[in-house]
């Protein structure tokens, strides 16, 4: 299997609240309260790593809270390069409310990153990446400290090395990306696939068809509990929606890259890495936190999974 770097320049501290159900303006005693060290690439890196994936990170980190999460890290076991940060590294809460089903998100946004701190991360990351096949994984917002040209630059010095690239983001930085290169693999929700396109209305495969065509990358986009399409510009692959959605979504988009990422390091097809990205965003939803699932109940879920696949028009 290749080695999978999740680089995190937007990292946090995740807190996620379990309440029997939220009413605003009342005091509230959480059934469970789960901490751990979060942000969109932290999530990915620690999903890839459950079923089985050689991870590695390197994060930029600051404060007490950036010390809490480099501390969680390492006691789960991936390795972990920090980049210290002046910066106290952001505090990110979600309120699961059990009676009616609602998830309520407060998420501060990326932590500031200086321009020597940033340049520390790519010498840091260019000394982690391997010098031999392996994946970069680049997940979530950029700081907006950073010009919308940082993602770009992150990609391509990976790329130069060899690596293959794997990203998840949007904005300003995503837009950069997408006019002066592609990652082998561009995963995006309907919102921010819309957004990069400005194809409003565009179903997720025509959103989904379009940026390959863009990036010749492959290409997911998701929609939530409505499924996903998978797409390398030969095929197109329509996961449905799932029967047991979960209670617990937050993380499940990151844990989907982390399942398709580690799949393809494992150089299975793209139909198989697709059926396990979505049994991991399912089991991920199942129990309370981001990316602790069980490795088996992936793969009881993979075999539950319904993917109807399409040739492209003009594909072989």
């Amino acid at each position: 299997m290749s080695l999978i770097t999740a680089f995190a320049p937007s990292a946090s501290l995740d807190v996620a609240y379990t309440l029997d159900e939220l009413m605003p303006g009342k005091i509230h005693r959480p059934l469970q309260v789960d901490r751990e060290a979060g942000g969109k690439a932290l999530n990915a890196a620690r999903a890839a790593a459950v079923v089985g994936a050689d991870v590695q990170i390197v994060a930029i980190l600051g404060g007490a809270n950036g010390s809490d999460i480099a501390r969680r890290l390492r006691n789960s076991g991936i390795r972990l390069t920090v980049v210290p940060s002046a910066a106290e590294t952001r505090m990110c809460v979600s309120i699961a409310s059990l009676g009616n089903s609602q998830l309520t998100e407060v998420y501060e946004y990326p932590s500031s990153v200086s321009d020597s701190e940033w340049r520390e991360s790519l010498i840091a990351l260019d000394q982690a990446l391997p010098k031999q096949e392996g994946w970069l994984i680049v997940s979530g917002g950029m700081p907006h400290s950073l010009p919308a040209s940082a993602l770009a630059e992150a990609v391509k010095r990976a790329q130069r090395a060899g690596v293959l690239v794997a990203v998840d983001s949007h904005g300003p930085a995503l837009a950069e990306l997408l006019a002066t290169g592609a990652p082998q693999v561009l995963k995006v929700n309907v919102a921010e696939a819309t957004e990069a396109l400005g194809l409003y209305g565009a179903t997720p495969t025509e959103l989904a068809r379009e940026l390959n065509l863009r990036t010749s990358a492959t290409v997911v986009v998701t929609d939530g509990t409505r499924g996903s399409v998978c797409t390398d510009g030969l095929r197109i692959h329509h996961a449905m929606p799932m029967l047991d959605v979960g209670a617990f979504p937050v993380g499940s988009g990151d844990s989907f890259l982390g399942g398709l990422v580690a799949s393809l390091a494992l150089r299975d097809p793209l139909d198989k890495a697709f059926r396990r990205a979505v049994a991991c965003a399912t089991a991920n939803a199942l129990v309370p936190g981001t990316a602790r699932f069980d490795r088996a109940r992936v793969e009881e879920l993979m075999s539950h999974v319904n993917i109807v696949t399409t040739q492209c028009s003009g594909g072989s």
